[in-house]
């Protein structure tokens, strides 16, 4: 279980869900994510993040 926030995007991990939050700060508490990926094959060790060219995670 994970999360990391950077430019108003949160990211979140947890049973094999990557949820993701754009613009999260202008949303109510307990809003749904924007998408949601689901992969128990990929999703199943250490979660890596990074930052591309447009400021984005």
């Amino acid at each position: 279980m994970g999360t990391f926030a950077k430019n108003n995007q949160l990211i979140a991990y947890r049973d094999y869900r990557l949820m993701v939050w754009n613009d999260y700060t202008n949303k109510a508490s307990g809003a749904s994510a924007d998408f949601t990926l689901i992969d128990k094959h990929i999703f199943r060790g250490w979660s890596h993040h990074t930052v591309v060219d447009k400021n984005r995670l």
